[in-house]
């Protein structure tokens, strides 16, 4: 959004422009047309810096202003080919009141990325509706399918389809790291037993270096 002006314009009408009988201006008589012109709003954001980047089995998202102004915040968009994006977060302004004249530092995970290509783009959002958008970056990501079972767990799980020399690590949805392994075979048996209950993100590392991440759940 922003501010509007609305101009309406008449013929060439005696009686229509100022004068002593119209001190208006306004057209009186004849054909008139109004258009609507949009004055645009200063963007309410300096943005210094935008990155997205691979961290373990999730994708971390940083960026920072150098200066805010009537900022509502950043809508965190997300698509698979950089044409359909949908928004998967949303984080509010850090500044007081939406200004701020000092660097301020965001930062967001996205704990669940697309199979292959995720493009993120930040749209920000003034208090006064008006909107940017940020550069695009670009993360790959590969889900392979890997067995893993049972899913949900209970006091382990056990990997399957490996081919053996991989580097197993779990996370959990946080992002800290909790298991680091390397297969031996096919097959690995993680135990679950201190596991609590939730979400988990499993980061598998071939000796190739590609990498595949699988979720599993521990009841």
């Amino acid at each position: 959004m922003g501010t509007y002006a609305r101009i309406r314009v008449g013929n060439d009408a005696p009686e229509s422009g100022m004068g002593a009988n119209n001190p208006s201006g306004v057209a009186i008589i004849g054909e008139v047309e109004d258009y609507r012109i949009l004055f645009s709003s200063p963007l309410p954001v300096n943005l210094t810096t935008f990155e997205a980047y691979r961290k373990g089995a999730v994708i971390q998202l940083d960026w920072n202003t150098e200066g805010e102004r009537n900022n509502l915040g950043f809508a965190v968009e997300r698509s698979a080919d950089g044409k359909n994006w949908e928004q998967i977060a949303w984080a509010a302004s850090k500044a007081e009141t939406g200004a701020s004249p000092k660097s301020i530092a965001y930062s967001l995970t996205d704990y669940f990325p697309l199979n292959g290509s995720n493009f993120y783009r930040l749209k920000i959002v003034g208090t006064d509706e008006a909107f940017e958008y940020s550069p695009v970056c670009l993360v790959n990501i590969k889900i392979e399918a890997v067995g893993i079972a049972p899913n949900p767990a209970f006091k382990q799980i056990t990997i399957s389809q490996l081919k053996g020399g991989e580097n197993i690590i779990i996370y959990d949805m946080a992002g800290r790291k909790l298991v680091e392994k390397k297969s031996a075979s096919t097959n690995m048996d993680i135990d679950l037993t201190n596991f609590p209950t939730g979400v988990y993100n499993l980061l598998i590392s071939e000796n190739d270096g590609i990498q595949s991440v699988h979720r599993f759940i521990k009841n």
